[in-house]
């Protein structure tokens, strides 16, 4: 029998679902040394993919969503923000 996702689990999950980021949940310096430990926790059992970028099947079911809905992965999201190869940058002034 699978293991119940604790709480901890389950905010970033969403929050990988919701953001892209898997720390868009933490606010405070210490919540990122748990968080980097979650993580790895939900790799671990298959509820994220091992680049740490992609919810499997299982993670979406976990949290009730539906394949293709969602925030765009971490790298997509890094070039809807202007970085990345296809970012499009105004060219300096030298």
């Amino acid at each position: 029998m699978a293991k119940k996702p604790s709480a901890s689990q389950i905010r970033m999950l969403k929050a990988i679902h919701s953001h892209g980021d898997p720390f868009a949940h933490c606010r405070r310096m210490g919540d990122y040394g748990g968080a980097d430990r979650t993580l790895l926790s939900l790799k671990r059992r298959g509820w994220l993919d091992w680049g740490g970028e992609e919810l499997t099947t299982e993670g979406r079911a976990l949290i009730g969503a539906a394949p293709g809905d969602g925030k765009a992965s971490i790298p997509d999201m890094l070039r809807a923000q202007g970085h990345g190869p296809s970012a499009s940058k105004p060219a300096r002034m030298p």
